[in-house]
């Protein structure tokens, strides 16, 4: 199993999580932060954004990624890689679950409501049947 490390606290552009050597293109070099953004009604999203090195003390327009309704955090692999693992409402129960209990720091309120639902649809298809 891969080995994945927690990043807490990366909720804005100003808390962002800094990449001080990122490539950009074939040869140049530049500054990226990653952030996780959360809104209403959508839910969690990663948003990078580069510093542009062709003009300095400027930065790029911001790249987020796809909406997941449950839950999301940011995490370095074994590579050191930054990476996001999300879950959403279409996400097993299993990696649910799994979520929950890899990046206990993350903002669950989401994730375990979703579970205590599942929890009592399951019960009452148990006394059902």
């Amino acid at each position: 199993m891969a080995i994945k490390t927690p990043l807490y606290g990366h909720n804005s552009e100003e808390t962002a999580y800094i990449i001080a050597d990122y490539p950009y293109g074939f040869k140049l070099r530049c500054t990226m932060k990653v952030w996780l953004e959360y809104r209403e009604g959508k839910g969690f999203r990663m948003v990078s954004r580069t510093s542009n090195p062709k003009r300095p003390g400027t930065w790029n327009k911001e790249k987020p990624s796809t909406y997941s309704a449950l839950g999301a955090n940011l995490y370095l692999d074994e590579e050191g890689h930054i990476n996001q693992s999300a879950v959403s409402l279409y996400s097993s129960i299993e990696d649910i679950k799994a979520f929950a209990s890899n990046f206990p720091g993350s903002d669950l309120c989401l994730v375990k409501m979703f579970l205590k639902a599942y929890e009592r649809r399951e019960a009452a298809k148990a006394v059902s049947l």
